[in-house]
Order: C-alpha cells, then sequence, then structure tokens
C-alpha cells in the first residue's frame, strides 16, 4: 500500500514536472517568435537603406549594393527559423496567414540571391575593365605632361630662365645638386632625368595600388558570389522545409 502511494506521488511529480516544462518551452517558443519578427521587421528597415538612393546604372553601386545584401542575410534567416520554429503550435489567428506568405517569401528571396551570382559577376568584369583603364589614362595623361614639359625645357635657352626652372623644381623636392650643375645643359639634363625618375616612382606606385585594389576587389567578388549560392540555398530549405503552412 505504501509502496503504491509513493509510486502514485513519483508520478504525480512526473506530471507536475512534465506539464511546467511544457508551460516553460511553449514561453520559450512565443518569445523566439517575437524576435523573429523583430529582426525581420529590421531587415526590411535595412534593406531599404540599402537600396536608398538607387543608382542602378552605376557598377560600384551595384558591386556594393550586392555585398551588402549577402552579409546581411543570416538576420533574416535567423528571423525566419525563429518565426517558424513550433510549427503549428500555439499559434495566434493572424499568423497562419502571415506564415504562408512568409514561407513564399523564403522562396523569392532564394531565388533573388541566386540572381545575384550572374551579376556580382558581371560586374566585377566591368569594375576590374573600368579600374584599369582609369589607372592607364592617369599613367598616360602624366606621360603626356611631361613631354609638354620636356618640350618647354628644350626652348629654355638663358641660364636666368633656367634658374628659374631650376628653384620651382627644388621646391617640389629636387635635389640641389642639380642646381649647382655649371652649364645650361647640365642643369636641363638634372632637372629632366629628376622629373622622370619621380614619374617612374609614381607610376609603380600607381600600379601597386591597382594591383592591390583589384585583388581586393577579386576577393569581395568571391566571397559575396559564394554567400549569395550559400543564402539562396538556405531559403530554399527553409522553403521546402515549411510546407506544412499550406495546410493550416
Amino acid at each position: 500500500m505504501i509502496e503504491s502511494q509513493k509510486k502514485v506521488e513519483i508520478n504525480n511529480n512526473t506530471v507536475n514536472s512534465l506539464w511546467k516544462f511544457k508551460g516553460s518551452l511553449s514561453n520559450s517558443i512565443v518569445l523566439l517568435r517575437v524576435v523573429g519578427y523583430g529582426l525581420l521587421i529590421l531587415t526590411l528597415f535595412d534593406f531599404v537603406d540599402v537600396f536608398i538612393p538607387l543608382k542602378i546604372m552605376n557598377a560600384g553601386w551595384q558591386f556594393q549594393t550586392i555585398g551588402q545584401l549577402v552579409e546581411r542575410a543570416a538576420v533574416p534567416l535567423i528571423g525566419l527559423v525563429f518565426v517558424f520554429f513550433g510549427e503549428r503550435h500555439d499559434r495566434k489567428e493572424w499568423e497562419l496567414p502571415t506564415l504562408r506568405i512568409l514561407s513564399f517569401f523564403s522562396l523569392v528571396v532564394g531565388v533573388l540571391y541566386f540572381l545575384l551570382v550572374p551579376l556580382a559577376f558581371m560586374n566585377t568584369i566591368r569594375l576590374y575593365v573600368e579600374n584599369s583603364r582609369t589607372v592607364e589614362a592617369q599613367l598616360l595623361q602624366e606621360k603626356q605632361q611631361i613631354e609638354r614639359f620636356q618640350g618647354q625645357l628644350q626652348g629654355v635657352s638663358s641660364m636666368s630662365q633656367m634658374n628659374t626652372v631650376v628653384n620651382r623644381m627644388v621646391q617640389q623636392g629636387m635635389p640641389e645638386a642639380i642646381a649647382q650643375a655649371p652649364t645650361l645643359k647640365g642643369k636641363k639634363d638634372g632637372v629632366l632625368n629628376f622629373v622622370v625618375k619621380q614619374q617612374n616612382i609614381k607610376e609603380l606606385q600607381v600600379k601597386a595600388t591597382l594591383r592591390s585594389r583589384q585583388i581586393g576587389l577579386l576577393k569581395n567578388s568571391l566571397k559575396w558570389i559564394l554567400g549569395a549560392v550559400v543564402s539562396g540555398v538556405l531559403f530554399i530549405i527553409l522553403k521546402r522545409n515549411t510546407v506544412w503552412t499550406r495546410k493550416i
């Protein structure tokens, strides 16, 4: 008799513990869903900010926008997982159509992320070519300036004119030793050699900057293309695993 009472008490305690656990679990599920809806609303605000102002014809803007969309994909994914958590359990009436919309939304967003892949690839090529052409145009312009300067230098016929040129070049960093050349030709050659040397140094720096920029462009492109693929797959998986929303 005593053993039977103990068993009954143990069973009652177990049942009470299970009910308490169920209650706490239900509260946790509701909390996760609230957080999920909040994350989706914040995502909406964030994405609106990304697209304003629109610069659709600008390859750089398109490329950076793709990167921002990919890097922000985690927040809506987490938000959707939280919202769908628990499936049909303890849902409000207004949630039923909302869940169906969000399930379809997951499919649409997944497809859009896949479409970002060719767009990112094309913009990478455009930016790569544009960067190269910009640097080439800059170097060509500076080369033409040196040629014009060389022509002007050849037109200098007096030592006083040459000294004026030399003094101006010294202010721009030319060693004063060049200014001490005793002949007009010596000063001309010294100034021209200095200008050409400075141009060669600048050209190397510009090309190094371009190389660094192009490497950064390719790295970001690869990262964002792979990120877009992964994001698209995850959104499609969410859609496939929320088919239950069509049955509620």
